[in-house]
């Protein structure tokens, strides 16, 4: 993300990171508008927006897609 926008002061300064973007136009000009939420090891996933054209967006829900996922692969979330 630092690299589409160098001079953001809104980037999480982490390893860990969600983020999503969208193009964007305002006065004619071309932006990318961004999103990103810190990911702290053992907190829950953040529920963050996939955009789609029309800016229309759906809420995605990151917690319960791997929440479901590990209960249909068996896998129990938290073990190593």
């Amino acid at each position: 993300m630092a690299l589409l926008n160098p001079s953001s002061t809104a980037l999480v300064q982490d390893d860990r990171y969600a983020a999503t973007y969208r193009p964007v136009r305002r006065a004619g000009e071309a932006f990318l508008e961004s999103r990103q939420e810190r990911l702290v090891l053992g907190d829950e996933l953040p529920v963050m927006p996939l955009w789609l054209p029309g800016g229309l967006h759906v809420a995605v829900d990151l917690n319960g897609t791997y929440a479901r996922t590990c209960r249909a692969q068996r896998i129990v979330a938290g073990a190593a």
